[in-house]
């Protein structure tokens, strides 16, 4: 028999389907669709109902993400989030809510014409600023090193928590800023931003990423190789790639030579110190996937994606 949570997982997942269908049917009803097999593969994952608010509300607030509608499903999301980790204080029921948050706001970001045009323009302004670019990847260098920090001190679990709560901030800080821009802090953050994209569009993909490893990956060491590909050999081809003038890539005419190898020499590196001559692997793998991904796909969530997969077949 279903428990009292149970129910009330299911009641608020069919009032918040019902309500967008009934208000906004032309943009939810494709996305449920795609979402009918995601959902089903996470359900039979986490084997807890738990997933189906989360994933929902999710969809809904990155489908009206930046527009204040966003915040009514968020602010529900957030509750359901915070309310199910600490009633349960299970790891498995912070990995489902991780996969259900990733999954619902990318499927979202890549079937929703609104952001899937901003996708597009953030992908069109990739290097056009090159100061801007390396700046913007200090701080994405800046940011990794943080996060490999606090995995060493507080080890998965409780990483995966902070890492949780640290994404949905950073999603309410970028839909805030890009509704009330004209502010110190606006001026700042958007000062980060590409040309003619929103706030923090690339960042979506990016914790959208970091919260897929950390639900799916549980050893630390292999946790340590796909956040270092990620935060600091993309950053070192991007940085090696805007300043250092090599050949362009067969297969990917806007990344080049250096790039790609800055990224996998530094990551080689790295993952055969941790894991021996099978990080030199991953190093390679993601330095191919981040050479080769491109619009409406971002490497930000591919080099996570790809790594995790080859880390459940090894």
């Amino acid at each position: 028999m279903l428990d009292y949570f149970q129910y009330l997982w299911i009641a608020v997942s069919v009032l918040s389907v019902s309500i967008t269908l009934i208000e906004d049917r032309a943009r939810f009803i494709r996305l449920y669709i795609y979402s009918i097999p995601v959902l089903l593969v996470i359900f039979l994952f986490a084997h807890s109902l738990i997933v189906f608010p989360v994933y929902i509300l999710s969809l809904i607030s990155a489908a009206y993400m930046y527009t204040q509608t966003f915040f009514s499903a968020f602010v529900a999301e957030v509750a359901i989030v915070l309310f199910a980790g600490y009633e349960f204080q299970s790891d498995l029921i912070w990995i489902s809510i991780d996969v259900s948050i990733s999954t619902a706001i990318i499927l979202t970001m890549m079937f929703d014409k609104r952001l899937k045009s901003y996708t597009h323009d953030n992908d069109s302004g990739r290097g056009k600023i090159k100061k801007k670019e390396i700046y913007r990847d200090y701080l994405q260098s800046v940011v990794g090193v943080l996060i490999l920090a606090l995995l060493f001190i507080e080890g998965v679990e409780n990483s995966r928590i902070v890492i949780t709560v640290s994404v949905l901030v950073l999603y309410a800080v970028g839909n805030y800023f890009y509704l009330h821009r004209k502010n110190l802090i606006g001026d700042f953050l958007w000062s980060f931003e590409r040309e003619d994209t929103p706030l923090g569009i690339g960042s979506i993909w990016f914790a959208s990423g970091i919260l897929l490893a950390f639900a799916i990956i549980n050893s630390l060491s292999v946790l340590y190789i796909v956040l270092f590909v990620l935060v600091i050999g993309d950053s070192a081809a991007t940085i090696v790639g805007v300043n250092v003038k090599t050949w362009p890539l067969f297969f990917n005419k806007r990344k080049s030579v250096g790039g790609f190898l800055a990224l996998f020499a530094l990551s080689a590196v790295f993952g055969f110190f941790v894991i021996g001559y099978l990080g030199i692997l991953y190093a390679l793998v993601g330095a191919i996937v981040e050479s080769a991904t491109q619009y409406p796909l971002d490497d930000n969530y591919i080099i996570p994606l790809a790594l995790t997969a080859l880390s459940v077949a090894i």
